[in-house]
Parts: C-alpha cells; structure tokens; sequence
C-alpha cells in the first residue's frame, strides 16, 4: 500500500494516473502516525493542513521511518517537511523542496493557498506565492516582463496575505507599483497558456518517482537516528490512536470508568496512571535512553510474568487488551521506560514521594514508629551478619507475601521482587531483619 495526502494542489485523478495509491486529505497532526500504523510501503506529502488547525507534526515523520517505511514530500507541506528533515531521511522533490531546502526560501506562507472544501475537491481559490514567483519569472524569460517589472510584482504579492493572491488582482494592481501599461497588457494575453503551476509540477514529480520505486521493489527505510519517546509523542500517539480502534475512545471510555467506580477500583486505577504518567515524565527528564535489547528484554519478562510464553497465548492477551499490531512496539517501549524508572535503580531519587505518599495516607507515624524500634532493638542486639540474612529461604519469602496477601503469592522470588519495586536481595534482608525484631523462629508477626 502507498498512501499520498494532497488536497489543492493535485487531484485523485492525477494522482491515480500516476501511481496506484491510497489519496487522503491534506495531512493534519497525528495524520501521519495513524498511516504509518497500517505499514504502507511508502507515504507521499502533498498537502498539509496550517493556520488554527494543527500541522503535521515532524516526529511523527521520524516515527514513520523507524518503521521502515519510505516517507517523500514535495510541493506544499510536503516540502516544507522535506526540507526539515532531509539529513533524517525524508526524502525531497522538487523546485520548491530545493529552495527550501538551501535557504531560497523560508516562509511558510510561500506554498499556502485558500481552497474550497472536500465536497468540492479542494479547489484553490487563491494562487500560492512559489507559483507567482515561477509564472513572473517565466515571463521574463519569455521576454513579456522586464527584470524590474517581475521584482515588483514579487513585492506586490508577497505583501498580500496568502487569501489575497490571485493573478486578477495582479493585472489590477500592477500599474500602481509602476509596472509599464503596455507590460501588464502583454502579460495578460500571455498568462493563460503561460503560467506556471510549480506546485503541480513537483507533486506529479513526486508521484512519477514513488511509482517509479513501487515498480522497482522497496528495500525497507533505514535511519541512523534513535526515537526518544517524549510525554509529548505519547500524547500525540494517544489522541491518534483513539481513530485506529486500538485503545478505547470517547463513550466507550467514560462506560470503562463507570465499571471501575461500581467496583470501587477507579481510585487505584488513576493512582496507577499517574504513577505511569509520572514515570514516563520523569524519564524525559532524566534521559533515560533504552536500547531495543532492554526493551526486548522487559517485553520477555512482561510475558513471563503473565505466563504468555506462547505466540498464540500473547496475541490472544493483545486481542483482549485492545492493542492493535502497529501498537505493540510502542506499549512495550512504555512498559520498559516505566519499569526503568520503577524499579531498583532510580528508588532514591523517589524516596522523598513515597514517604509524602504515606503521609498524605496518614500512615507515616505507624510505620516509622515500628521502623524505629525495629532499629534500636536490632542495633541493641549487635546487629546482624550477612548469614543471617542469606538464610532466609526463596520458600520463606514466598510465604511471607502470601501471608500478608491472604492468597497464592508469586511463583519466584524474582516476580515477588518485582512486584515491590525493589532486588531480592534487598527484600532477603528486610525479611530477615524482621525476624530479628519478632524473635520468632521464622513466623512473622502479622
């Protein structure tokens, strides 16, 4: 599959005569990342929304290509973009991508134009400025213009907002700017046959060279960059998954949330977001950078720790949790940042949360209060060595948390360590201390 957004500046028809492809809308934010998802070979930029709706967004682009997927632009937002990211990979087509890309040109406003509607096609109602500038300069060369003549008039339009430009307005306006009577005469006989859409003409550009590879067959899109997955991206990629019927949407969500009130669950549920969202935040700023090995590695020990060893047991689990193919790599980068900044090597830097945590429960006094006496009467007895701690069973562990759980507990120490964000060996120990202090003979005091 091949998908082009476009809208003003060439039609399906053209398109279709060019390059067997899917043609969507001019590209809004989150347009792009919702068309890389469904794995198309390549994806074609034309046209972009802009002006109170957000553009398409640049990493969404990246993201695209760290798919592997081949992503081209040209003519309009397409070679904005382009030309943003051309030392990244996307590729560039195109008069107008080149003047961009070497500094020519720099405003936005050069490839914009006001258009009707979807129900009538896009069409323009307005003439891009890059068009304006390609027409004058063809008549010059066509000896119709002078040099100070076609100087004028680029002032003249550029002047203008973008609404305004049309080449009527031009031919009205342009003996005001001192062009000679006879010159704008001989330019409108001329302009019919004469001008130049640059725009359209990079576009078909494009399409020729996109057809051109489909025939030739696709190696997949190879980047030498990493993708940092920001608070940002996971908001992008959320608002876009909502249209790609992955995660729960709209009503459906606020059905989720009741089923969660009426089973007295939706506080720990939202305690939960938060501490993921948190995590998440806190690893951007931290720049914890995790290679894909590690996120291989905490998807393995996703699955184990649900005992979804089996192909068929993990896609039957993502059919049940809502979690669309194109989604999988994502959740897991998640999952692996989360557990990252989780687990044992980031607690002291989230020591001071927690005890703020049990203070905002009011269980703060009880707790140190034990935590104090437990101290003094361990450090009254001398302290204890290191065998004490090492005799403390993975069995003895195991019952220890499901005394406290009331049910069957983890199946290894190293899922129970896990569980309470910490290593097993620091686990061993407060055990151990613990049966120092109750002076039992391994029975725990409840």
């Amino acid at each position: 599959m091949i998908v082009i957004f476009a809208g003003p500046t060439v039609t399906r028809d053209r398109i279709a005569a060019v390059v067997r492809a899917e043609v969507r809308p001019p590209a809004a934010r989150g347009d792009v990342y919702r068309a890389a998802t469904a794995r198309p070979r390549a994806i074609g930029i034309v046209d972009g929304v802009f002006d109170g709706t957000p553009s398409v967004w640049h990493k969404e682009i990246l993201w695209a290509m760290v798919q592997g997927i081949h992503v081209f632009g040209a003519a309009s937002m397409g070679a904005l973009r382009a030309a943003e990211l051309d030392a990244f990979g996307m590729t560039g087509v195109g008069a107008v991508f080149e003047d961009f890309l070497h500094g020519r040109l720099e405003d936005d406003d050069e490839v914009a134009v006001a258009h009707a509607s979807a129900e009538h096609g896009y069409r323009p109602t307005s003439e891009a400025m890059v068009n304006v500038r390609a027409t004058l300069r063809a008549a010059a060369t066509a000896g119709v213009l002078s040099a100070a003549s076609v100087a004028s008039l680029e002032r003249l339009a550029k002047s203008w907002p973008y609404p305004e430009r049309r080449f009527e307005a031009l031919m009205a306006a342009g003996s005001g700017v001192g062009v000679p009577t006879l010159e704008m005469e001989a330019f409108g006989r001329w302009l019919p046959g004469g001008r130049v859409d640059q725009k359209a003409a990079d576009a078909m550009q494009m399409l020729r060279l996109i057809a051109d590879r489909d025939e030739r067959g696709w190696e997949p899109k190879r980047v030498s960059y990493r993708m940092e997955h920001t608070s940002a991206w996971e908001s992008l990629v959320s608002s876009a998954s909502s249209h790609l019927g992955g995660e729960p949407s709209g009503a459906i969500t606020d059905d989720l949330l009741d089923e969660l009130l009426l089973r007295g669950e939706a506080g720990a549920a939202w305690d939960a977001a938060l501490a993921r969202a948190a995590a998440l935040r806190l690893a951007e700023a931290l720049r914890v950078e995790l290679d894909p090995r590690a996120v291989a590695a905490a998807a393995d020990e996703f699955r184990r720790e649900r005992d979804l060893l089996s192909g068929e047991q993990f896609a039957a689990w993502l059919r049940d949790q809502g979690i669309a193919d194109a989604e999988v790599d994502d959740f897991f980068r998640r999952e692996a940042t989360v557990r990252a900044v989780l687990g044992d090597g980031l607690d002291a830097s989230l020591t001071t949360h927690v005890v703020d945590a049990l203070r905002s429960r009011g269980a703060y006094h009880a707790l140190m209060t034990r935590a104090r006496a437990k101290r003094q009467r361990i450090e009254s007895r001398g302290g204890y060595a290191p065998s004490v701690t090492a005799g403390v069973s993975d069995a003895e562990l195991l019952r220890w948390q499901g005394e406290i759980e009331k049910c069957r507990g983890p199946s290894s120490v190293e899922d129970l360590a896990r569980s309470q964000r910490s290593t097993v060996e620091r686990l061993r120990a407060a055990v151990a201390r613990e049966k120092l202090f109750v002076g039992s003979k391994g029975e725990l005091e409840k």
